[in-house]
């Protein structure tokens, strides 16, 4: 695998100096006098975090990569388990990068025991770059209430941001709706009871929180959710408070008990709009691969309930991540029993993350192999959606 990077050049001092997204950056090895990083690289507008094509080679060269190529001398310079535990962190990279270069140890220390605080930090880092790097050495070293104090937010903080466990959940979204949720009346005394922040538990704590205070039990039922992105419980009462607002039924929300089954209810409520010639269907984002003769996008809501019951699956609870922009759902345009579901989640870039066929079947290996090498070129033409 070659780098990336368009004739990276070694400079007198050991940095690299390589064409960047715009403009020339430069990367500076581990323990390097100015401080280890990259500059002159172009940031993302709405997180600020730095982006840099040396990344890919830095972090996850192969051994059959050039070994001439100078990137590499970067990449060596940086510690063997910074580099393997920089490997399941996918949002804030290069910021999680210099943030580590200031003190690997008390680094360490955040990552296993609040990783959802240590990427906060980088966040912030990522806004506020004026503050300059130097700064956070400090930071990192302090007691997680007075992290997060120094940084401006509740210490409390600190026991519920230990709940956000998914590496998923970690991007500039989710963050920015972590801050919301915390701030709205009463739910930090809420959230403090589930066992879990998933993305079910962070939507419901959000969009409809007045519900929640009054329901508290809708939270310990989205929390007990398996995948961090799934968000079955708040479609359900989404669809209900929609539905019933809709039709012109009042309350919103009428249930003083909650039903054993929500998406009973949840059923119920859309057929009434339905009867009534109310359609509820959502429309969804452009999808970061152009469908084909081969594949289908789910474009809409309608669909995303289609494909749930031909494939016999659970696609339905991915209402939330795909209508957000960070999962995108493909089928196999001809739907007979080797039919196959594509998922792509967005994870700082779009990648594959699921191949399934009927009812989660596994596929065979080296279809599996083949579908994946397929979207893999279309999202390298295609520069996928941002």
């Amino acid at each position: 695998m070659k780098s990336h990077c368009t004739t990276p050049r070694k400079n007198h001092d050991g940095s690299v100096s390589i064409q960047g997204h715009a403009d020339i950056e430069t990367w500076r090895p581990w323990k390097h006098p100015l401080g280890f990083g990259v500059f002159g690289c172009a940031r993302d507008p709405a997180s600020g975090a730095k982006l840099s094509k040396g990344l890919l080679p830095i972090l996850h060269a192969a051994p059959s990569d050039d070994p001439d190529d100078p990137l590499l001398a970067i990449r060596s310079s940086v510690p063997p388990f910074i580099r393997d535990t920089m490997r399941r962190m996918i949002h804030f990279p290069i910021e999680l990068l210099e943030l580590a270069a200031q003190d690997e140890e008390a680094w360490l220390q955040l990552r296993l025991s609040n990783p959802a605080l240590l990427v906060l930090i980088a966040s912030t880092y990522a806004q506020d770059p004026l503050w300059g790097i130097g700064r956070y050495r400090e930071i990192l070293r302090l007691p997680q209430r007075k992290i997060l104090r120094r940084l401006g937010y509740p210490p409390h903080w600190w026991r519920l941001l230990r709940k956000v466990r998914s590496e998923l959940l970690m991007s500039h979204t989710y963050i920015q709706l972590l801050q919301v949720a915390l701030r709205k009346p009463h739910m930090a005394r809420l959230l403090s009871h589930v066992a879990e922040i998933n993305g079910d538990v962070l939507m419901l704590a959000v969009e409809h929180f007045r519900i929640v205070v009054d329901s508290p039990e809708l939270l310990a039922r989205a929390a007990t959710n398996d995948w961090a992105l799934a968000t079955p419980v708040y479609q359900q009462v989404d669809a209900i408070v929609t539905a019933r607002r809709a039709i012109g039924k009042r309350p919103f929300w009428p249930y003083r008990k909650l039903p054993r089954d929500l998406s009973l209810a949840a059923a119920g409520m859309h057929r009434a709009a339905t009867l009534a010639g109310i359609d509820l269907k959502k429309t969804y984002p452009a999808p970061p691969v152009n469908p084909d003769l081969e594949w289908t996008a789910v474009a809409d809501s309608h669909e995303l309930q289609e494909v749930a019951e031909q494939f016999r699956n659970c696609a339905r609870d991915l209402q939330f991540a795909i209508s957000s922009g960070m999962a995108s759902l493909y089928y196999s345009t001809q739907l007979d029993e080797d039919a196959v579901c594509v998922l792509l989640e967005f994870q700082g870039e779009w990648r594959v993350t699921q191949v399934v066929g009927i009812e989660n079947a596994l596929v065979e290996p080296a279809r599996k192999q083949r579908i994946r090498a397929h979207f893999n070129a279309a999202l390298a033409t295609e520069g996928g959606r941002q």
